[in-house]
Formats: structure tokens, sequence, C-alpha cells
């Protein structure tokens, strides 16, 4: 059986301040999968992603996430699509001066039609599902750990029970211990909730270790795509440099 694509990205170029930053990006994501989107600094990854969610428009292209272009919907098609989909940005985004409930409680509390017992509940069990403890809940983002950020960043990106998350450089600034439990657990939602998952990395380890394809974007557009192996295989200086076993590759920085 053939899964529809959740996520396509069609000729797709954006301008940043007088520069073409992609020019002809092409991408197909289907449901279910573990999609890694890797590139250089100033590739534009993270500019990608913003397009995706309805953030920033392309100067061209089309960009359609459960088979909708995000130009051509209506505002109450838009919130739909919203709806469908989480975002874990690479710092987190956590309110500073909220409790970790109320981060989480937030695109809740945005429907307007739920009431503050169930909002609770489905608070505790995001905690619950990302390994925190209730004793979190009211402590503000300042006394957590970095590992801590990036899990209740997790439970608010899945608040809505979506079908589909984004995860931008997930375990960037986390010790190696913790960035090996954050990828265990994003494996473990996976399996659970049947999540597709878009996932901007630079972490080897989470990119062999859970993605199913690869998409590598460079020059302006995608230049590889398929499994680790199949895009190991071409011929492109960055992608040799990257996959150089002489090479550690540090990229943290967003484009």
């Amino acid at each position: 059986m053939i899964l529809p694509f959740v996520v396509e990205c069609e000729h797709v170029g954006t301008l940043v301040d007088g520069n073409w930053v992609h020019r002809d990006v092409n991408l197909h994501i289907r449901a279910g999968e573990i999609f890694s989107l890797l590139g250089g600094s100033g590739s534009g990854k993270t500019l990608l992603l913003r397009e995706m969610i309805g953030l920033m428009q392309p100067a061209y292209g089309e960009i359609r996430l459960f088979g909708l272009d995000w130009k051509k919907v209506d505002d109450k098609s838009r919130e739909k699509i919203r709806s469908r989909w989480g975002v874990l940005f690479q710092q987190g985004a956590l309110v500073s001066a909220m409790t970790v409930f109320d981060n989480i409680a937030l695109p809740l509390r945005e429907l307007h039609v739920l009431d503050e017992v169930l909002v609770g509940e489905l608070v505790m069990q995001k905690l619950a599902m990302t390994g925190l403890d209730v004793e979190v809940a009211d402590k503000l983002p300042a006394a957590l750990s970095g590992g801590m950020v990036k899990r209740v960043a997790l439970a608010r990106a899945l608040a809505l029970e979506p079908e589909l998350i984004f995860l931008d450089e997930p375990t960037s600034g986390l010790d190696p211990v913790a960035g090996v439990r954050f990828r265990a657990l994003i494996e473990q939602l996976h399996q659970q909730l049947g999540l597709t998952v878009v996932m901007i990395t630079h972490d080897q380890g989470l990119l062999e270790g859970l993605s199913n394809r690869v998409g590598i974007l460079a020059d302006g557009c995608i230049i590889a795509e398929g499994t680790v192996e199949e895009v190991k295989k071409v011929d492109h200086p960055f992608i040799q440099s990257y996959f150089s076993p002489e090479l550690v590759l540090i990229d943290g920085a967003e484009d």
C-alpha cells in the first residue's frame, strides 16, 4: 500500500534580503515516515521548515500539507491544517514567563472549546508521554535542564494530538546521554502514535538511527533524497565531507 504525501514542496524558491536561498526545492514526504533534512549552515533548512508551517511564504513554487496549498486555502481551512501538526523549535521556544503547565496548555486554550479540567488532564497526559514528572508542571523554563526544555517543548507540540510533527535540531545543545534518551523518545512516540516526523538535524546518530529517508539541501535545492545509504553514494562535496569518518561536522547555527 502506497501511503499519501503529507508534505510536498514543488519548485520552491526563497528570496531573503535580495539573496536567493532556495531556487528549486522539490520534496515529497509520505505519511508515517521519519524524514530528515540535512544541509550545511546557510543552506536554508530552518527557512524551509518555516515555509512548510506557514510562517513564511516562498517567492515562488507550492508547498502543500495534507494535499492543501497554504496559499490557496481560506482561514478556516488553514486553522484545520494547523491543528494537524506540531513543531519543536531549535531552542524550545518556551514562553519564559509561563510555567511548564501553561506552556503545554497554550495550544489547547487557544481552541476556546475545552474546559480547564480537560485541559489539565491533557497537559498531565503529555507530560507523562514525554517522560516528565508531574512536579515539573509548576516550574518556569529557567529552572529546567536543556533536556527537560526539549521534552516540554515536545509535549506542547503534541498537545493537539497531531498527525505530523516538525523537529528543528531536536538534540542540539544536549549532552550525549540526554541526546540518546531524546532520540529513544522520538522513536517511541513515532511507533506509538503513528506520527509523520520531519526533522532537521546534523546529529549523525539521529540521522542514521531513526531516518527512513533523508533529503540533502545544498546549492539552493535538494541534491539527494533517499535512504542514508543511498544519499551517501551521491558525489557532492557536502555529502562526501559530512559522511567522511575523518571529519566531525558541527552545524548548530540556525539558517
